[in-house]
């Protein structure tokens, strides 16, 4: 049974069981990663060992898409990351955020990351979720130094703060409950990457192989479908050349001021919203209380592109994504970052969605690309791209297909929304004591 009763301390009221702790009395050891003087081969990022970076961390990018250095086998063992490491971005507009390693990793990390390894005193996972907890949170903004574009955090001063310590029983306990969210949370968002996967190869055997179901429901071009001459190639008979122009008119968003930005109005897609799979991600979501006009906004089922990249490896240039049914109002406001497609003729989205995604779109985008430090996407890359329109009746049998696959993936981005906000709401009771799981 626990000791419900509770204490008051200088961290505020936890329970009379619970004990109290700096963040360095329950780490075995904390340290920043290669340093400077090898920058110029993870700069690189061609060949060598897989090296975790702070654009790693504050994306939550998967172990394949790190990049790489080169390290001695002295370094390497000093630098390796194990299972129960905590990473800590130490500088930069990501500074505080955190990773926690689940497995050995055959890979290093640079000094823009601070890795925390926590002593028998405390659970890796434990300690953690302590790491998302408001009260970290708001440690870090304190105790950042340097401008306002580059503050950092200095690791004596981070091991300083000071947190509530329950047993190592109750310190699994919690990090379980949480886990299984987290957990379910990450099994949803692999499934909507299998989905969109499977999305991929449809359009490609019907779209591009031209492997599409003919009367009988045999793939029609092994099935010796007529194909004519076009320019673009052979394409089926009856099917016709056509601009995106022709279908599809595009908006550019809203030139937002900064100071009508909150945490509630209308929600506001931006290039944040812009994952480096392609994907769209909803924890960058801005809301917005100024005005906008009607051409700012999408609705659920609309298309939007990515026609901005703040660096320049075009990772987000041109990427599309459809607008999420996530919203109580039907009207979503994008910035002038991102462009809206209205669609003028009877044609699908769910098709012209698939369309630009395809690989030859996004190498056109990149190709299209203008500017030096900050890349743009003209609207006519977009307006003058040629495509081969299929008969109705197949982009219809298509669209009924892929209809079931976005309803799948909205199923998990609200079963997902809906146990971030239960997470969000009760870690910091549970961290502090406030909650006891029984």
């Amino acid at each position: 049974m626990k000791n419900n009763n509770y204490k008051q301390t200088e961290i505020g009221e936890i329970p009379e069981d619970w004990d109290i702790a700096t963040i360095k009395e329950v780490v075995a050891s904390a340290n920043t990663g290669l340093d400077a003087i090898r920058r110029a081969p993870i700069v690189s990022y061609d060949t060598g060992i897989k090296c975790l970076r702070i654009q790693d961390v504050s994306q939550n990018k998967e172990f394949e898409n790190w990049g790489f250095c080169t390290v001695t086998e002295n370094n390497y063992d000093k630098f390796q990351l194990l299972t129960g490491d905590i990473l800590i971005a130490r500088t930069g507009a990501s500074v505080g955020v955190n990773m926690l390693i689940n497995e050995n990793l055959k890979s290093v990390f640079n000094n823009g990351l601070i890795r925390i390894r926590s002593n028998d005193k405390i659970l890796p996972q434990f300690l953690f979720y302590d790491f998302q907890s408001p009260f970290f949170i708001h440690h870090i903004d304190s105790i950042s130094q340097g401008t306002s574009t580059q503050p950092n955090i200095q690791i004596n001063t981070l091991l300083s703060f000071r947190i509530p310590l329950p047993s190592i029983f109750e310190q699994q306990q919690i990090a379980n409950f949480l886990s299984s969210l987290d957990d379910k949370i990450e099994l949803n968002r692999k499934m909507n990457k299998t989905l969109e996967e499977t999305g991929k190869a449809l359009f490609k055997r019907w779209f591009v192989d031209f492997e599409f179901p003919n009367g009988d429901g045999n793939p029609y071009k092994s099935s010796g479908g007529k194909m004519v001459d076009s320019e673009l190639g052979k394409i089926p008979k009856g099917w016709e050349v056509k601009k995106l122009g022709d279908l599809t008119s595009i908006d550019r968003g809203i030139s937002y001021k900064g100071k009508y930005l909150s945490d509630k109005g209308q929600p506001m897609l931006n290039l944040g919203s812009f994952d480096l799979d392609g994907s769209l991600k909803l924890d960058a979501l801005k809301y917005y209380t100024g005005d906008f006009k009607s051409s700012n906004t999408v609705k659920p089922g609309d298309i939007i592109i990515a026609n901005t990249d703040m660096t320049q490896n075009r990772t987000i240039l041109g990427s599309a994504c459809i607008v999420p049914n996530l919203f109580d109002d039907g009207r979503i406001l994008f910035t002038h970052h991102v462009y809206g497609i209205r669609i003028k003729e009877n044609v699908p989205p769910n098709y012209l969605y698939r369309v630009l995604k395809y690989d030859d779109f996004k190498n056109r985008a990149i190709g299209y690309a203008t500017g030096t430090t900050v890349l743009f996407l003209p609207k006519e890359a977009i307006l003058n791209y040629q495509i081969a329109l299929p008969l109705e009746l197949v982009l219809n049998k298509f669209n009924d297909i892929y209809k079931e696959i976005i309803r799948k993936q909205e199923f998990n981005n609200n079963e997902n929304q809906f146990l971030s906000q239960i997470r969000d709401s009760i870690l910091p009771r549970l961290m502090s004591g406030k909650l006891r799981v029984s």
